[in-house]
């Protein structure tokens, strides 16, 4: 019994590190045989992506690559772009990270449909973890301006700056991510 147990937990091991190591699909590759639904594979790589964060069990290259693919499928899908600015700053082991998710950002505002998310996200990146006051600013101005702007996030984008408390500002901040957040955790 004990080397049936021994077996086959060594095969299962060895099974987990080949999965493991894969690396999603180019885009390209997708696209030859998605029959043209881009976006419906873009929606289900999505969910696998997705599961990365916050932990990062495959590393920070498996998630960006699936993250780029998911964008080259779909350029103009701004959730990833939001997800990703809002979720890497705040991994505990973020060395880069910050830098990454405002470069994912700046892909998602040149590329991605408008929304709210992607800038106001950057802008929170810039105050809490940079603490960058210009950029943090221009972020949060261009949240204010876009379509379908919450009424919280533009209220918040267009006072920023008047409260000189660092601490209030960081709690506004939370309180309207918290606010327009459809996640009951």
């Amino acid at each position: 019994c004990a080397v049936a147990f021994g077996s086959q937990r060594a095969y299962d091991a060895s099974q987990a590190k080949l999965a493991v190591q894969s690396q999603p699909p180019s885009a390209a590759v997708i696209r030859s045989f998605d029959l043209g639904l881009h976006s419906a594979v873009a929606s289900f790589l999505w969910l696998d992506v997705r599961t990365e964060l916050p932990f990062l069990r495959q590393g920070l290259d498996h998630f960006l690559s699936g993250l780029k693919t998911v964008n080259d499928l779909d350029p103009r899908w701004n959730t990833p772009y939001a997800f990703a600015v809002l979720v890497l700053p705040n991994i505990p082991s973020r060395q880069g990270f910050t830098e990454e998710a405002l470069a994912i950002g700046e892909r998602g505002l040149a590329s991605a449909d408008p929304d709210w998310r992607i800038p106001f996200y950057m802008g929170t990146a810039y105050l809490l973890e940079l603490n960058d006051r210009g950029n943090d600013a221009k972020y949060f101005d261009i949240a204010a301006v876009t379509p379908g702007v919450p009424e919280i996030i533009r209220r918040f984008s267009v006072n920023y700056g008047i409260h000189p408390d660092s601490i209030d500002v960081t709690r506004q901040a939370w309180v309207a991510i918290y606010e327009t957040s459809s996640d009951a955790t």
